[in-house]
């Protein structure tokens, strides 16, 4: 009886090591969603501001409704003002991001498309980023979880 305590033991802190490397790769994989659906944002509120004219609020609405970009405007936010920033993103682009959503309308089409390309350039390399970060992650943390396991079950028995 105890050497099948000990096999479910040492089978519990393998797959326990395993699914902490799998947790991890899905943070990682939040934060690629993270800057896929912002930079998704980002354009679709350049076409929309500087090719078509459209209304602030009526933009806002729209992006609520769609369902689209849940990671950062949530159902009960009043304007772009509210859209939600991780904590992990770091003061240097939350307070740049930040501020282009709370002054979005208030600057020249001109000023705006500046504003969207530097922007939209800060996505894309921070993408790049996060996609190389969660290919490495998807291949190392779910094995590495499983050998720390193995190692952590080998050293109590």
């Amino acid at each position: 009886m105890t050497v099948i305590l000990k096999w479910m033991g040492l089978l519990l802190l393998v797959f326990t090591g395993f699914a902490a490397g799998m947790e991890y790769s899905k943070r990682v994989y939040s934060r690629l969603l993270f800057w896929n659906q912002l930079s998704q944002l980002l354009a679709y509120l350049e076409q929309e501001i500087f090719y078509r004219a459209t209304p602030i609020s009526q933009l806002f609405r729209d992006c609520q409704s769609s369902g689209l970009y849940t990671q950062l405007i949530t159902a009960h936010g009043k304007g772009f003002g509210d859209v939600l920033l991780p904590e992990w993103l770091g003061r240097e682009h939350s307070s740049g991001f930040q501020s282009f959503f709370q002054f979005l309308g208030a600057n020249t089409s001109e000023q705006f498309c500046q504003e969207v390309e530097y922007l939209m350039m800060v996505c894309k390399k921070e993408q790049e980023q996060a996609e190389r970060r969660h290919q490495a992650t998807c291949r190392l943390y779910p094995k590495l979880g499983l050998c720390l396991g193995g190692l952590v079950a080998i050293l109590l028995f």
